[in-house]
């Protein structure tokens, strides 16, 4: 999506539905409006992000969710990965400890 198009809290809600593919009588009803207000979040939409169609809107937020998961994975990769370093190095500690002890009697 346009780095400037900031969507509303509603509008997000809209696209993650038709994402789930959701119809726009489906997405009235959950919502609790009207197909009409639907409508008009969808030109709302649009007048942010550009004159794209529903299919590429839908593309574009799903893309965008998705690239948020995986930078979630990757740091919560690098997390763990420091985390077994981190346990590795104790490791050789206890391990070293453990053979300079035996060497001692």
């Amino acid at each position: 999506m346009n780095a400037k198009a900031k969507l509303s809290a509603r509008e997000s809600q809209l696209l993650e539905l038709a994402a789930a593919g959701h119809t726009d009588a489906a997405i009235a009803g959950k919502l609790g409006i009207s197909e009409t207000t639907v409508s008009t979040y969808w030109a709302r939409i649009r007048s942010k992000v550009g004159p794209v169609s529903r299919t590429e809107l839908v593309a574009k937020a799903l893309r965008r969710t998705y690239q948020q998961m995986v930078s979630n994975l990757r740091e919560e990769n690098q997390r763990l990965a420091q985390g077994l370093d981190s346990e590795a190095k104790s490791q050789a500690i206890y391990r070293q400890l453990i053979e300079q002890a035996a060497d001692a009697s």
